[in-house]
């Protein structure tokens, strides 16, 4: 019997180009996709969560992490990130995020929110 993995059972039926991938540093990790698709012909790239590690919290790290991700992508992609931790909200509503009702991981989710990766957005972090 054949399995398939989430990522592929999730697109199996969109035309799509998925990668996937986990930014690691020493203090904490952030795992995202990046899919250019029909309906983000412009991709699109969405925060799966992370951690940093307690020691490195209050320092500015999730901040870095997150601007290493957005450098990654071409400008003009799309940015979704489903925030979990309550206390991202703030800096998500500065850097201008709108709030969603869906992101193209997971489908209709609570706290979505999304733009699009610009000059001013990398340099406002």
């Amino acid at each position: 019997m054949n399995f398939l993995s989430y990522t592929d059972y999730l697109f199996e039926n969109k035309t799509t180009n998925i990668i996937s991938n986990k930014i690691e540093t020493k203090y904490g990790w952030l795992d995202y996709y990046y899919e250019i698709s029909d309906e983000y012909p412009n991709g699109v790239v969405v925060d799966l969560g992370g951690y940093i590690y307690k020691k490195y919290r209050k320092a500015g790290k999730f901040k870095q992490l997150f601007k290493k991700l957005l450098l990654s992508v071409p400008l003009g992609t799309t940015v979704q990130v489903a925030v979990a931790n309550r206390k991202l909200l703030p800096m998500f509503k500065r850097l201008n995020f709108k709030k969603v009702s869906k992101i193209a991981y997971w489908g209709n989710v609570s706290h979505a929110m999304e733009t699009v990766i610009t000059p001013e957005l990398i340099n406002a972090i």
